[in-house]
């Protein structure tokens, strides 16, 4: 066999390996994305009147939106006895967290990982 052909051989059975490694990762990551839809619709069920606040993670708390978002989120939960959900993050989202938990609500953060 020549120093080509075995050069050939050897690049493509990396290509193949490589590639069944990447199916493996897929298959893996379709399931973790399979569970995290579960857990939400799980999530649904468990609190099926809900409302979801997002936004901005740069409000500070002495923003008037800040307290807005608080005193609107207080209410949902108080008043028409809704969960508030949001993204878990700073800004906003705490901010209707706050308010529904102080009110006695339900209040829920959804966190997620980046890559």
């Amino acid at each position: 066999m020549t120093k080509e052909k075995k050069e050939e051989q050897d690049f493509a059975q990396t290509i193949k390996e490589i590639s069944g490694q990447a199916k493996k990762a897929s298959i893996e990551r379709a399931s973790e994305i399979e569970k995290e839809f579960l857990k939400g619709y799980e999530l649904k069920n468990k609190y099926p009147k809900s409302v979801s606040i997002y936004g901005g993670t740069s409000i500070v708390e002495t923003n008037p939106y800040y307290a807005k978002a608080r005193n609107l989120a207080g209410r949902i939960a108080t008043e028409l006895k809704y969960a508030v959900v949001t993204g878990g993050g700073p800004g906003i989202m705490e901010a209707a967290n706050r308010g529904a938990k102080e009110k006695g609500g339900d209040s829920i953060g959804i966190t997620i990982k980046l890559p």
